[in-house]
């Protein structure tokens, strides 16, 4: 297993990054579940299923779940992960377009994986970015099999290309 730590725009943000990705957690979570409990309210049925000692239990439940969800980017390990048969991307938060925490991909499914020098910031791929708060002009691509593809800035792009595409062939020989 090879760890490749991810890589922020600069040192400010890399030291911030884990509490920036706590409190983006803690507040998607807390805001969504009060999206919904409003949305409960609005159509009426708060009256019949959020009674005081309910909406109690329900407001400390999602209070315990925001701060669980908080903790996650400080005490978690968070990187590129390339274990034997697939590469993992650890990194505890939510972006705009992935919800997933872990993302595994098998090395079968990856076409090709290359270093992208171009700023990502004004096209449509900034919002793909993996990681929040991300260096924009120093980016991992991986590109799959399907079409999909993952876009994460890490501390050293062009070897954790090398050796991804390195695994791809191995796993290709065998």
């Amino acid at each position: 297993m090879k760890k490749y730590k991810f890589k922020a725009v600069n040192r400010t943000f890399q030291l911030l990054l884990p509490f920036l990705c706590a409190a983006d957690n803690f507040a998607i979570v807390f805001l969504l579940c009060r999206l919904g409990l409003g949305i409960l309210g609005r159509i009426g049925l708060a009256d019949f299923l959020l009674q005081d000692p309910v909406l109690d239990y329900i407001t400390k439940a999602v209070l315990i779940l925001s701060v669980v969800y908080s903790l996650l980017p400080l005490v978690m390990p968070k990187g590129c992960f390339l274990y034997d048969d697939q590469v993992e991307l650890d990194r505890y938060t939510i972006t705009a377009l992935n919800w997933k925490n872990k993302i595994a991909v098998p090395y079968y499914m990856i076409e090709n994986a290359y270093v992208q020098y171009s700023s990502i910031y004004w096209t449509k791929d900034v919002f793909s970015e993996l990681v929040p708060y991300g260096d924009f002009n120093y980016n991992v691509e991986l590109q799959l099999r399907d079409g999909k593809k993952y876009i994460f800035s890490v501390q050293d792009a062009e070897d954790c290309c090398a050796e991804i595409m390195a695994k791809v062939e191995q796993y290709a020989n065998k």
